[in-house]
């Protein structure tokens, strides 16, 4: 009979600030579903002219840093929030590359309600 010892795991290295890594990247026709180690961020779902603007928690994503390509399984990129969601506008470098926190504003019952997107 005979004992096996596994051999010890290398930790895996530790992930700096906005890094993150991906465990899983499925598609499924033009969707795709990403698992990573990036968390939720503090948005601003939007805001009535003279109130405080409304917060909510947004998924961030990971990204092939630099890119907008989402990075693949076992890949490490760069945590930010994807094109179309809630930013917050004074951390507009929370969003993915390409897209810039910008606002869009209308008016609702003569007030003026303003939200922020990542967008193009």
């Amino acid at each position: 009979e005979q004992d096996f010892i596994a051999a010890p795991r290398e930790p895996e290295p530790e992930l700096d600030d906005g890094e993150c890594r991906v465990t899983s990247l499925s598609t499924l026709f033009s969707n795709k579903r990403q698992r990573s180690t990036c968390k939720t961020v503090r948005a601003v779902n939007g805001q009535a002219e003279g109130y405080p603007p409304e917060g909510v928690n947004v998924q961030l994503r990971c990204y092939v840093p630099g890119t907008r390509d989402l990075a693949k399984a076992g890949d490490r990129g760069e945590c930010r929030i994807p094109r179309t969601k809630p930013c917050d506008p004074e951390r507009p470098e929370l969003c993915r590359d390409g897209t810039t926190c910008k606002r869009r504003s209308h008016f609702v019952h003569e007030v003026l309600y303003s939200r922020y997107f990542c967008l193009e």
